[in-house]
């Protein structure tokens, strides 16, 4: 069939007669013309398409520059599109007009495409349109800015932060001002270093732990108060119940001023796996609800290295009790300087104990002796101290040690040595006197038998002499009562301040707010001092955002139009502050780590744990519907544990930013602002 085909075909052309060619001819001009048409047509749709791409990413550009002058918007959308669409592309672009109206900026772009095959019909070119308008604010936005305030970013660091962040802001808020939506734009703020501060006006808040339910509140007190120890798993050996509470001894304690020493806001990460989820916080479920952080004082430097030795000649006996301060000579050295955060003494004040004294019922100022309400005077060699409601005998200082002499019944005189002469009293004094014993002192170094069945230990964990065969109230006599408060030294911890609140140093989380004062207030309040700890700060920075406890703010999850978004900066890896006793480290989010909270009680290996902690926080986030940015500022080479960490944290790649010097912090907040802020396309 093909062949016969062919032949007439081959006929049909080889026919001389005159009508039949130029019927040929006059055919074959429409099919011809058919061809071009579909040709030039399609180089046509070719450029169109194109062109659309051209002004749709050039709208896009030039929306994220907010606050540009019609001309200004004029030149942006030009640059963008030729950098798209090149001059040598097909088709030549005649006109491109850009205006903008409300939230809105309209591009209409015009093309000439020359004919080929249209030529025939007289058609030299196709004129092809592209429109395009893009809307700004759309959606609403809640962002969630998670600042490293760390020691590392001292300086100039933390102030190009501030200016970066700053600007990150001013983009966002100048971006939702031509939006039409309600509230279109949130922002929280929250600084980090080792701990993050929620703020103490939440003290009282039902997600709060205030009745000392949670595991780790003052885990190594309870256990060490109930006469157990903590084995090498973190674990405490007895129950340790819930008797002791961190806000009571807060409350328990005065500065050196009288005032009395509050919460500064600063709590502890919840127990695994809560420590990275966003779980409600609920009573029902102790482990969901935060405990307040309160640092335990650390030990005295305790010299003595066996019970009853000649520096501590009555330690773990039968008349060892607690006094506040003083000791016998040579065995109280006060642990001070960058590795102890001792505010302290070791022993109780006894006017915060009052059943740690006797009491003396007459004092005899002609031959220096004392009479005391008990059966007998005290054994030779057991240290004293004095104090009284009203003045002390003279001769006395309260601050001062004595040892009991020529005791007679239950008389006696002092000497500021165990075989020395008799003090010179010169007058009776006036009040209630009274006396305590100073023969309770122990080790430093955790030694059980330094004074007693793990005294040493008690001391070293920052509960000293707790463990001594009392109950409450007085267990915690060395922390005071709230009626009776015991007096807090004013020290430093290297450049840290010391006492309860150490490590406590950001200021508060500010929750997501409308208000761009309110925001730059809170950025402007940064300061840098303190390790790093970069989970907690993006777990706090999550429940910023998150609707529920313990902060609301935050839009539901499956809100209409609504965006949520992270950004997370450091300038560093995960730090925990390492110690060479057995607790291993300084007291922070994660308690000492002996505790073993992150599952290791070694002291190395800890920042790993952090790390592991970190990554799953990220994935818990993002798995949410929260988009990551991270921005890894300086962070050295011998760190790239923490550039992966980050890299790895972020949504996708091009939400990941390393800058290196402080310029490139400013660009990398301006792009993410920007980036943020992006238009999309609304027609």
């Amino acid at each position: 069939m093909f062949a016969a085909t062919r032949r007439k075909l081959q006929e049909f052309a080889q026919e001389a007669r005159g009508n039949v060619a130029l019927l040929f001819g006059i055919a074959l001009i429409p099919v011809l013309l058919g061809v071009g048409v579909a040709v030039d047509y399609g180089r046509a749709l070719i450029v169109r398409e194109r062109l659309q791409e051209a002004i749709d990413s050039a709208g896009l550009a030039a929306g994220s520059w907010v606050g540009l002058s019609p001309s200004e918007l004029q030149v942006k959308v030009r640059q963008y599109f030729d950098a798209n669409y090149p001059p040598e592309t097909i088709g030549t672009v005649s006109t491109l007009n850009v205006s903008s109206t409300g939230n809105e900026i309209s591009i209409t772009a015009h093309a000439n495409v020359p004919t080929t095959f249209m030529q025939l019909a007289n058609f030299d070119s196709i004129d092809v349109t592209a429109k395009s308008t893009v809307a700004v604010g759309m959606g609403k936005l809640e962002v969630a800015l998670v600042l490293d305030n760390s020691g590392s970013m001292s300086g100039s660091k933390i102030n190009s932060l501030k200016s970066a962040a700053s600007d990150l802001v001013d983009i966002l808020f100048t971006s939702a001002e031509s939006s039409s939506e309600p509230d279109p734009l949130k922002i929280a703020v929250v600084p980090f270093a080792a701990s993050v501060n929620v703020g103490p006006q939440y003290k009282n808040a039902s997600w709060m732990d205030t009745a000392g339910i949670g595991k780790y509140h003052a885990y190594e007190m309870k256990c060490y108060a109930n006469g157990g120890t903590l084995n090498s798993s973190g674990n405490c050996s007895v129950n340790v119940g819930t008797s002791i509470n961190n806000f009571t001894l807060f409350d328990s304690l005065k500065n050196s001023n009288g005032s009395s020493v509050s919460w500064g806001g600063c709590v502890e990460a919840r127990p695994i796996p809560f420590d990275v989820q966003d779980d409600v916080p609920s009573a029902g479920n102790p482990s969901t609800i935060f405990v307040p952080m309160f640092a335990p004082d650390a030990p005295d430097n305790w010299t003595c290295s066996t019970s009853g030795s000649a520096s501590c000649p009555y330690a773990g006996t039968t008349n060892s009790k607690r006094v506040f301060n003083g000791a016998p000579s040579g065995s109280f050295n006060s642990c001070t300087g960058s590795d102890c955060n001792n505010y302290l003494p070791d022993a109780g004040d006894p006017t915060t104990c009052p059943n740690e004294f006797e009491q003396v019922s007459s004092v005899n100022a002609s031959n220096d002796t004392i009479t005391t309400t008990a059966t007998s005077a005290p054994a030779s060699g057991t240290p004293l101290v004095f104090q009284s409601t009203g003045s002390l005998p003279g001769g006395l200082r309260a601050t001062t040690v004595y040892y009991p002499i020529s005791q007679n019944g239950n008389r006696f005189k002092v000497s500021t040595s165990s075989n020395g002469s008799a003090v010179n009293i010169t007058s009776g004094g006036s009040g209630t006197i009274r006396y305590a014993f100073a023969a309770n002192w122990t080790c430093q170094n955790g030694n059980a038998n330094c004074a007693g069945t793990n005294f040493g230990k008690s001391e070293e964990s920052g509960f000293a002499g707790i463990n001594v065969g009392d109950n409450p109230p007085n267990a915690q006599c060395k922390y005071g009562m709230p009626a009776n408060k015991a007096t807090i030294a004013n020290i430093k911890v290297g450049s840290y301040d010391g006492g309860p609140n150490f490590l406590c140093t950001t200021p508060p989380i500010t929750p997501l707010t409308t208000s761009k004062a309110t925001v730059q207030a809170a950025i402007n309040a940064m300061g840098a001092k303190g390790m790093t700890s970069i989970g907690e700060g993006a777990m706090w920075g999550w429940r910023a955002l998150s609707p529920g406890e313990p902060f609301t703010e935050g839009r539901p999850y499956n809100a209409e139009n609504n965006q949520k978004v992270l950004v997370l900066m450091t300038d560093g890896q995960n730090t925990y502050q390492s110690r060479s006793t057995f607790l291993k480290s300084w007291y922070q989010i994660f308690g000492y780590v002996a505790r073993g909270q992150l599952g290791t009680t070694n002291a190395s290996a800890m920042t790993q744990a952090m790390d592991s902690r970190t990554a799953q926080a990220c994935n818990n986030i993002k798995a949410a519907g929260i988009i990551v940015y991270t921005v890894a500022f300086q962070i050295p080479g011998d760190e790239a544990s923490a550039l992966t960490l980050l890299q790895n944290c972020a949504t996708d790649e091009d939400k990941y930013f390393a800058p290196n010097s402080e310029s490139e912090l400013i660009s990398a907040f301006n792009a993410i602002g920007k980036d943020i802020s992006m238009l999309r396309i609304a027609k």
